[in-house]
This record gives structure tokens, sequence and C-alpha cells, in this order.
């Protein structure tokens, strides 16, 4: 079995720097991925009033 190492760059990483990343990687053969930063979950406002509010 033949198993190869993974580069993996930080979504914080400057774009040069990814570049140079990618090009190390194909240069030995690895496997480049590239972190996408994670998206935080969307959650609806809750009404500031506890009772519902806007109704008259």
């Amino acid at each position: 079995m033949h198993t190869t190492a993974t580069l993996h760059a930080h979504p914080a990483c400057k774009p040069i720097r990814v570049f140079e990343i990618r090009y190390l990687a194909r240069e030995y053969g690895c496997t480049f991925i590239a972190s996408k930063p994670k998206q935080k979950a969307h959650q609806p406002h809750t009404p500031f009033d506890p009772n519902g509010g806007r109704a008259a």
C-alpha cells in the first residue's frame, strides 16, 4: 500500500505562500488541500420582547 503526504494551507495564509506550497506538493508528489474557513450556522433573529412584541 502506497500512502502520500497531505499538505494543508491555513485560510489566513498569504496567497504567495499557497502557490509555493502547491509547487512543493507537485514537486514531491504530495496531495495539496486548500482549507476553507468553516461557515457559521445562520440563526434567525429572536424577538426582543418575550411576548412576541409588535402586537398592539
